[in-house]
């Protein structure tokens, strides 16, 4: 099963030249009552470099669990520095 995604900022989109996101879900397992893919792939492409340059994302999950004892508010680590959308697509693309 694929997706087809536009990026949300058009404004981004057109500076990076990208194409749309392309997420694909596969290797669907029980999870309670439902599937859950346990496998997605994230594909993005732009045209703003010399040449097309694509970036692929691959997640493989070994395992998903539900377990209700967990704080379900968190913070982010000092250590981490907040960065625009526009920020971390051109370090993606820098690569």
């Amino acid at each position: 099963m694929e997706i087809y995604s536009a990026v949300r900022s058009r404004k981004l989109s057109r500076w990076l030249r990208l194409r749309p996101l392309v997420w694909t879900y596969d290797d669907f397992r029980a999870f309670g009552k439902k599937q859950f893919p346990y496998s997605q792939t994230l594909q993005m492409t732009t045209t703003a470099t010399e040449k097309p340059r694509t970036v692929t994302v691959g997640l493989s999950l070994s395992g998903v669990e539900n377990k209700t004892d967990w704080e379900t508010r968190t913070t982010v680590s000092d250590r981490y520095k907040k960065v625009t959308s526009e920020e971390a697509l051109k370090q993606l693309m820098t690569f």
